[in-house]
């Protein structure tokens, strides 16, 4: 961007230069008494002005003033090429700018998005774990709830055939007993 603002200002500071330059040798034209180079048209065209016939004694320098026009003429068309190629240059450049901002523009977006879906991503593996593990840990308690409760059943199974041991003989002695007195009764009749 830079230099082709810089080359824009060259091409103005030597449009004006080549303006001076013409003024000048309409001036000594004028002074001479021989045709004038007329103020420039639309579009960097030259427009002559009145041209009188050359006069006796004029002619040679009448046809160097041609020739002045026609070098004027071309300095004008170069000029006016070298604006015209700095005004394409600016703008292609301020198009390249204005598409590269987009492309960075975009990228950042692009960016943005997929951070926010990576970090979507994460929240939703962690929630996942944190569940597993919730998962696991109630597992363990029913587990632990279902080994207690089996122990408690295996306790008190025991508990009760320890109590049965303990009754039969008292069962068995009374039952002796009891056949004892009957086998007594027995003689005695």
């Amino acid at each position: 961007m830079a230099a082709a603002a810089a080359a824009a200002a060259g091409a103005a500071a030597a449009a004006a230069a080549a303006a001076e330059e013409i003024r000048r040798q309409n001036e000594a034209k004028a002074a001479a008494g021989g045709p004038q180079e007329g103020p420039a048209g639309k579009g960097g065209g030259a427009a002559r002005g009145p041209r009188g016939p050359p006069q006796h004694g004029l002619n040679s320098v009448w046809l160097q003033q041609q020739q002045q026009q026609q070098q004027q003429q071309t300095i004008k068309k170069r000029l006016q090429q070298q604006i015209e190629t700095t005004a394409a240059a600016v703008d292609n450049q301020a198009t390249a700018a204005a598409v590269g901002i987009g492309a960075a523009a975009a990228a950042a977006a692009d960016s943005q998005a997929a951070t926010q879906q990576l970090q979507q991503q994460n929240q939703q593996q962690q929630q996942q774990r944190e569940k597993q593990h919730q998962w696991c840990q109630q597992q363990q308690q029913q587990q632990q709830q279902q080994q207690q409760h089996y122990h408690q059943q295996q306790e008190q199974h025991q508990q009760r055939q320890h109590q049965q041991q303990k009754h039969l003989p008292q069962q068995q002695h009374q039952q002796q007993q009891q056949q004892q007195q009957h086998h007594q009764q027995q003689q005695q009749r």
